[in-house]
């Protein structure tokens, strides 16, 4: 070899050729792993207390997880908790879609139908519901008929437990000569009703009289910051 040909000659005890192949095995190794960062981190653990993932941020105004996505910046595939005590700031956090029917009217509606047969001046229950305890709007109804050529049905609604009969309507039974037909209703806006059954009952002063009733309950609230 003469003294001017550097063509075999590298860094130290090295060749140019050995160089050559420790800098490809070392760009092979680094990219093995940033090319599986690229496609995704994937965290997985079985554990009751210590979570999959968990970061910390000391800092006054730092923020412990943040991501950005086109389609999502974080994505939870099961229920998103919001630790006690803790308020969750975001604009517009849920959508419309995201609750229930009942949940966005704040409302609940418990429905009941009934038809029963009145003799003479004995009570008979038309149509009952089970509410839980609230604050309820009212809306009952009753229609009635009878073979007779005149008479009267009184219908109110009993709350259990405890109270006295409600909305005691007599309705006056009017017609032809031999057959007779009546209406009622009523609403009350805003009634507080203890948990258990409410119920409507009729009787009438026509023996064999029929009664076909209606009642709806609608629970009532208000959100609280």
């Amino acid at each position: 070899m003469r003294d001017g040909d550097r063509s075999d000659r590298g860094l130290g005890p090295f060749t140019g050729g050995q160089l050559t192949v420790v800098i490809v095995a070392l760009a092979a190794m680094f990219a093995i792993p940033t090319a599986a960062l690229a496609a995704g981190g994937a965290f997985t653990n079985n554990s009751a207390t210590v979570p999959a993932v968990q970061a910390t941020n000391t800092n006054a105004k730092g923020v412990g997880v943040q991501g950005t996505g086109t389609k999502y910046g974080v994505f939870s595939n099961g229920p998103l908790g919001v630790a006690t005590g803790k308020s969750l700031s975001c604009s517009g956090c849920v959508g419309s879609t995201a609750l229930t029917t009942d949940a966005r009217n704040l409302s609940n509606a418990y429905t009941s139908t009934g038809q029963v047969t009145l003799s003479d001046q004995n009570e008979s229950e038309v149509t009952s519901v089970q509410v839980p305890a609230g604050n309820y709007v009212v809306n009952w109804s009753g229609e009635f008929w009878a073979s007779a050529s005149g008479g009267t049905v009184d219908c109110y609604l009993y709350v259990r437990p405890g109270g006295d009969p409600v909305d005691l309507l007599e309705t006056i039974l009017v017609g032809g000569s031999t057959f007779v037909r009546g209406t009622a209703a009523s609403i009350d806006a805003s009634k507080k009703i203890p948990a258990g059954a409410v119920s409507m009952h009729c009787f009438t002063s026509v023996n064999g009289a029929t009664a076909r009733g209606r009642l709806t309950l609608e629970k009532v609230g208000t959100i609280t910051p």
